[in-house]
């Protein structure tokens, strides 16, 4: 039941943080490439569905393979998430800028 617990407190401190990552990336990327005027969603929107879906996936990887390590360390599973999430959402904004 703990493995559970530490895979859930991941995934949800997870998803908060790496959600404040992907507004933020919605609105630079606003900035740097306005919205097509036809395109309902915004931005922010887009990057947000991506960077939540991704977060929970990832987090339930990391958080079960570091419990099934025994090495279940929740501010270093959060800093893993967090840093993989952050380098797949800069590699899907600059794809987005440049094309």
């Amino acid at each position: 039941m703990n493995h559970l617990i530490f895979i859930l407190k991941t995934a949800g401190i997870s998803l908060v943080t790496c959600s404040i990552f992907g507004v933020l990336g919605g609105v630079f990327l606003d900035i740097m490439k306005p919205p097509h005027p036809h395109v309902p969603i915004s931005n922010w929107l887009i990057t947000l569905t991506l960077t939540a879906f991704t977060s929970l996936v990832i987090s339930i990887l990391i958080g079960s393979t570091l419990t099934f390590l025994g090495k279940a360390n929740l501010p270093k599973a959060i800093l893993y998430t967090n840093l993989i999430v952050v380098i797949f959402l800069m590699v899907f904004l600059i794809y987005i800028i440049t094309v």
